[in-house]
């Protein structure tokens, strides 16, 4: 990855991508913004879920991917990789509160694809 990229990524933000021109599985990503931030938050399980669903759904169906999916990467990568870094140690690999609690609490968000 070049530095230019890496630069990027690290600096973009939810408001700076154009969702409602980026094309998904289903339409366009008007509402990934949204879904982001019930995953960010990760405050109720029924909405975790269903922001989850609705994000991996439009960023990849029957193999494709699209506009959409690289930025929603972005930061769904993020969400992982702040709520991996909150695990308390105590509580095992996904303790804690937030986002790393919910995990701790309920692995089942997290899709199984295999």
């Amino acid at each position: 990855m070049t530095e230019e990229n890496r630069t990027y990524i690290t600096h973009l933000k939810v408001t700076d991508v154009p969702w409602h021109r980026l094309t998904t599985a289903y339409g366009r990503g008007t509402d990934f913004p949204a879904h982001l931030a019930v995953l960010e938050q990760m405050r109720d399980l029924a909405f975790v879920k269903e922001s989850l669903y609705e994000l991996t759904t439009n960023m990849e169906h029957q193999g494709t991917l699209w506009h959409a999916t690289p930025f929603g990467m972005v930061f769904l990568s993020r969400i992982l990789g702040k709520a991996l870094k909150e695990r308390p140690e105590s509580c095992g690999p996904f303790p804690g509160r937030g986002a790393a609690g919910l995990l701790c609490l309920h692995p089942p968000v997290l899709p199984r694809w295999g």
